[in-house]
Order: structure tokens, then sequence, then C-alpha cells
């Protein structure tokens, strides 16, 4: 279970006007509290689940994606997703944690690196979106960035 119910909590505290690290203290990012109040504003708990399912999707896109880039066996393609989805199912504590928040973003910077090192591909928005991933991860969790 972890840190969740902690977050959670901070979600449905920041919903009722308190303020994290002024009214409630965490170590933690800033962008995991504003994910638990947005999704506490939307359903309450349920809202967070929704929002950690989208990552999870988010981040199983970019993986297809990632290996669209060394692969067309269809066949690779979903033994490799499987492989994926089942990986990271076993690692994430049932996907309620903050790797899952900053999963889609490092995903999502890799394969921007990838294809610009494979096909030479690179635009001023995959930059600009690189920077939001940066920033993203960061405020989740600092020690997360390397990508």
């Amino acid at each position: 279970m972890g840190d969740t119910p902690i977050f959670e909590y901070f979600g449905y505290a920041m919903t009722k006007g308190e303020l994290p690290y002024k009214d409630l203290f965490d170590h933690k990012g800033i962008f995991i509290f504003l994910t638990h109040y947005l999704g506490y504003t939307i359903l309450e708990e349920k809202g967070i689940k929704l929002i950690f399912s989208a990552f999870i999707f988010i981040f199983i896109y970019f993986s297809l994606k990632i290996i669209k880039l060394f692969t067309n066996s269809k066949l690779s393609i979903l033994f490799s997703i499987i492989i994926t989805f089942f990986s990271y199912t076993y690692i994430s504590e049932l996907g309620l944690n903050v790797e899952t928040l900053a999963l889609p973003f490092i995903t999502f910077s890799l394969y921007i690196y990838l294809n610009y090192f494979i096909n030479n591909k690179i635009t001023k928005l995959n930059i600009i979106l690189l920077g939001i991933s940066f920033f993203v991860v960061f405020f989740t969790r600092a020690n997360m960035i390397s990508i």
C-alpha cells in the first residue's frame, strides 16, 4: 500500500482548501499532490484510480511505439506488450505509486530519444514536450530524471 493513503488524504484535504507544504507536509514533489487533488475533485478515490489508469494506458501506448521502432513482427510486438504489462503490474503495487505518475513521461521521453537516434526525427514540439516531461518527473521524484 505504501504512501497511497497519505496522498489520497492530501487530495481530499486540498479540496477543503488546505495547501501542500503549508498545511500538509510530505517531502514528495508537487505533481503527486496535484494529481491526487485533481482525481479527488473528479470522483474522489475513484477519480484518482481513473487518472492512474490513464497513466498506465499512456505508458503501454508509448511502450508499443518504442517496440515498433525495433520490429514490425506482430508476434514480437504482442509478446513484448504482454511482458511489459505483466512486469509492470508485478512490480508496481497495482499501479498506485509515484512511479506510475512518472512512467508515461519517462517512456515518452525514451521514445523521443530513440526515434531521434534511429530515424533522425526531432521537432521543436518534441523538445518542448521533453522539457515538460522533465518538469513532471522532477516534481514527482527527482531521482527518476535520468532519461
